[in-house]
């Protein structure tokens, strides 16, 4: 923390890092300069042509979302957590995901592929227990496995999109978002609509990759009601 007040002159850029506090404070504050108008209104997206959906939320709420879509004909594929703990070349142990996530969007079915289905999946304790035999502590196993899998979706979420036209993307899991940002090249992200309180709908920006321009949602492992991808598959906004 800064001993005293700083500030920012001229165009000389100023970085911080906060809570989401920062952003309504220099928005009020510019709001009050008359330098910004205030959004009220977002323009609905519409119905995506294409969503994917990658999860690495373990919570109970993402796994009841991801039911629910099921049921309402979305394709939901398991990614098989032990291969990837073990690969030598992610590259190929995730083509075929990639290859039939591809085809799956291609005949216009939203498509889930996730890591696991709560705290109860057999794979989150096989994976847990994989890295434990590897001396890691509770805490190293989800930073490790955060890292591996948010790594490993970021990759399938990219080779999709050099492949076919994604349009949207959602990103389930606070743990492996950044991950998943970070294996897909997305510099900064831009508001575009509302969706569900802290998980808005933005535009990407990763330039010189086919990730530029793609519509992604970053949402947290607890946020949303039990049709969350149905009503981001939709386009629908919140006030």
């Amino acid at each position: 923390m800064l001993s005293k007040p700083y500030n920012a002159h001229g165009r000389q850029p100023l970085f911080s890092v906060g809570s989401s506090g920062i952003e309504m404070a220099l928005g009020a504050l510019w709001e009050e300069q008359g330098l910004v108008k205030p959004q009220t209104q977002w323009p609905a997206p519409g119905r995506a042509k294409s969503l994917l959906v990658v999860s690495g939320s373990c919570s109970p709420v993402t796994a009841k979302q991801i039911a629910y879509a099921e049921e309402h004909d979305f394709a939901v594929i398991g990614l098989d957590t032990q291969a990837v703990a073990i690969s030598t070349d992610l590259t190929i142990t995730i083509a075929p995901y990639v290859h039939l996530i591809t085809e799956l969007l291609r005949r216009g079915i939203p498509v889930i592929v996730h890591t696991s289905l709560g705290v109860d999946d057999a794979r989150f304790v096989k994976t847990y227990d994989f890295f434990a035999k590897q001396g890691l502590s509770q805490n190293d196993v989800r930073i490790k496995t955060a890292e591996l899998y948010g790594t490993a979706l970021g990759q399938i979420a990219l080779g999709v999109a050099g492949k076919t036209k994604l349009e949207r993307l959602v990103i389930a899991g606070g743990d492996t978002s950044g991950y998943v940002a970070r294996a897909m090249s997305i510099e900064a992200v831009e508001m575009i609509a509302t969706v569900a309180p802290g998980a808005p709908l933005c535009k990407a920006y990763a330039p010189g990759t086919v990730a530029q321009g793609l519509q992604v949602n970053f949402k947290g492992g607890q946020v949303g009601a039990e049709d969350y991808f149905i009503n981001v598959l939709e386009g629908k906004t919140t006030s």
